[in-house]
């Protein structure tokens, strides 16, 4: 037998036996519903696997401070830091297809005095905002809080007029809706958050 012909050989009587070749990315594993002596194949997931990990960042009130953070932020130069901020989102009536107006806070019918109103800018999403934050809003509430992850500033210029028309209001560049602000009964102040690696 040729020298080289005996790994193509052990590749061949392995394929044959049903036996994952050297090197292959698959697991032999028992299958719940396999009956005794069976077993099932699945794929490996990745060893390496990428986490969004949040830190703290500073309390949403008062939001003169938190301003002058989200401020900073986009000042720094370089790319833009990935937050989530507990953002209120106001639909307009009666059938709650768009929204009408958003402020920084937690669950609550109005903003509170000195709330971040916002103009929400869901060009970096693909489906509409209003129609993800539908998802998540019980019923027919006319209003409900939710954690939202974006850039601060408009992902692109000029920002889309979502939020009150015609004002002023910062924009916040939403890329992902991340479940309803909960209140966890603990009193602890709700704030934003920046991702670890930025």
């Amino acid at each position: 037998m040729a020298r080289g012909s005996a790994p193509i050989l052990f590749l061949l009587i392995a394929a044959m036996a049903g036996l994952p070749a050297c090197g292959a990315r698959e697991a032999r594993v028992h299958d719940q519903g396999a009956k005794p002596g069976e077993t099932g194949t699945i794929m490996m997931k990745p060893r390496h696997r990428t986490n969004r990990a949040f830190r703290p960042g500073p309390a949403i009130l008062p939001s003169s401070e938190l301003r002058e953070w989200l401020d900073g932020l986009e000042q720094n130069g370089g790319p833009r830091p990935l937050l989530r901020l507990p953002v209120v989102i106001e639909f307009a009536a009666p059938h709650r297809l768009s929204i009408a107006r958003a402020w920084i806070g937690g669950p609550g019918a109005e903003p509170a005095p000195g709330s971040i109103r916002l103009r929400l800018d869901d060009s970096g999403m693909g489906i509409p905002l209003a129609e993800a934050a539908l998802r998540e809003c019980p019923g027919d509430a006319p209003s409900c809080a939710l954690w939202l992850e974006g850039h601060w500033g408009p992902l692109v210029s000029p920002a889309p007029p979502y939020g009150e028309q015609g004002d002023d209001n910062p924009a916040f560049a939403v890329l992902a809706v991340h479940g309803p602000v909960k209140n966890d009964g603990r009193g602890r102040a709700l704030r934003a958050w920046i991702r670890i690696d930025n």
